[in-house]
């Protein structure tokens, strides 16, 4: 069975390719989550934990599109990103911008930790919908 960690910067996932953009002790493949060196319906599960809110505005369905397709027919994809109407409930009733600038903007610490795209959940679920994923839902 083959699983994808995308983004996994120090956490190492047992049983998982642990990818990431940048090499670290706990990355087993560096490379770019926009455009994987993968055969087509090859993987069993991605497992993406914010890290989609790192690609543009324009270019994020592309991205998911490209997880899609090195999915397998019956694959899994577990999905993790900063929700806005969270953020905004939590501006709105505490007025501490500087809380969720990290959630909103990203940390700045390098090159790859810069956020170019916002989520709600209908947002993302739409997104996901018009690529081809199905069966979408909210982790409960």
């Amino acid at each position: 069975m083959t699983k994808l960690h995308l983004g996994c910067g120090k956490a190492r996932l047992p049983v998982y390719i642990n990818y990431d953009a940048q090499a670290g002790p706990a990355v087993d493949q560096v490379g770019d989550i926009k455009k994987f060196d993968i055969p087509d319906a090859s993987v069993d599960m991605i497992y993406s934990s914010a890290v989609i809110e790192h690609v543009g505005r324009h270019e994020w369905k592309a991205v998911l599109a490209e997880w899609a397709r090195v999915l397998k027919p019956s694959g899994l994809l577990r999905l993790s990103t900063m929700d806005f109407a969270a953020c905004a409930t939590e501006y709105l009733e505490h007025g501490n911008l500087s809380n969720l600038l990290g959630l909103l903007i990203g940390g700045q610490t390098d090159v790859h930790d810069w956020h170019g795209m916002i989520f709600d959940y209908e947002i993302l679920q739409i997104g996901l919908e018009e690529v081809g994923f199905t069966n979408c839902r909210r982790y409960d």
